[in-house]
């Protein structure tokens, strides 16, 4: 059978936007995040489902902004006791603030799991413009689409190293 989602309330982050991310942006990613993993059955603290389930987890979170710089400071706590699970600061430019969020959601899932979850990963394909076949990579929930590669050949065939690092393909 299905193993239950555990449930989980997700606060909407504090501070200022991430850059020009609007907050509700940020909050709605990382419940997307946490919601697609599996793990979680997901209640947005800023949009309540009716009739959810008492939560047995919740995470919050707070932005800062410095210059071209973001930090997220990102809790996991179980409910209704409080206890701190998680809380681990992540910072990278403002133009990263989703991959930031998405650190934070596999976080929370490999310590509650002891597996890492997925919503960092970044998913290669190939996209065929007339003839030719372009190589394209795009963040695990569809986000961030940009083309590899521009040789107006056929590219297929694409995998990742074991690692991660290096994307191998066949042109």
């Amino acid at each position: 059978g299905a193993i239950a989602r555990l449930p989980l309330r997700c606060e909407a982050l504090l501070g200022p936007a991430a850059g020009a991310a609007p907050v509700r942006a940020a909050d709605d990613v990382l419940a997307a995040d946490l919601n697609t993993s599996a793990v979680f059955a997901v209640n947005r603290a800023w949009a309540p489902t009716p009739g959810a389930p008492e939560p047995q987890f919740f995470t919050s979170g707070q932005w800062s902004v410095s210059g071209a710089q973001v930090r997220l400071r990102g809790e996991l706590r179980d409910y209704p006791g409080k206890r701190l699970i998680l809380q681990k600061d992540y910072a990278g430019s403002v133009g990263e603030w989703r991959r930031l969020l998405h650190r934070f959601s596999d976080d929370c899932v490999q310590h509650i799991t002891g597996e890492r979850g997925v919503a960092d990963s970044r998913i290669a394909f190939v996209v065929r413009e007339g003839r030719d076949k372009e190589l394209w990579v795009m963040d695990a929930d569809g986000f961030g689409a940009r083309a590899l590669t521009a040789d107006r050949s056929i590219a297929q065939s694409p995998a990742w190293s074991p690692e991660g690092s290096l994307l191998l393909f066949t042109s």
